[in-house]
């Protein structure tokens, strides 16, 4: 029988602009050096989204903080070169718009933002039922959200 989590679906866009962060030689060598890691929300999508960076980034328990909110908000804080970067993705109020930024120290920043548009949740349903089966990065990320629990 096929599984699927609508949940996991949902937080593609997040996912999205989250690793999209960290593209390019500027920011992906602040991967290698996270100090701390906060993921706010519901209690399902924060530690399904806490154990996906957790999974990817192999990061310790330690790093990783949660909080109950509204709406989903992921805060990374790491270092490269001597320098602090913050890197952070959320949904604020009844918005329907995520913003993304990133702010270094005496370096580069970039913001942007990215509108939810009333089709999200059919749009995540649909991609969730095409998506039915196995896979890893979500059952990594799941494992990982386990831990959390634990």
């Amino acid at each position: 029988m096929a599984v699927t989590d609508l949940s996991w679906w949902r937080l593609k866009p997040w996912r999205n602009l989250f690793a999209g962060l960290f593209e390019g030689h500027l920011y992906r060598p602040f991967l290698r050096d996270v100090h701390h890691l906060e993921v706010t929300g519901h209690a399902g999508p924060r530690h399904l989204f806490a154990g996906w960076v957790m999974s990817r980034l192999d990061l310790p328990r330690s790093v990783v903080h949660l909080g109950d909110a509204e709406h989903l908000s992921v805060k990374l804080v790491a270092s490269h070169e001597g320098r602090r970067g913050r890197f952070e993705v959320e949904r604020k109020g009844d918005e329907r718009v995520i913003d993304a930024s990133v702010e270094i120290d005496d370096g580069p920043s970039f913001q942007q933002k990215v509108q939810i548009g009333e089709e999200w949740p059919s749009r995540s349903l649909a991609d969730a039922l095409g998506h039915m089966g196995h896979n890893q990065t979500y059952e990594a990320a799941l494992e990982a959200a386990l831990g959390l629990l634990r």
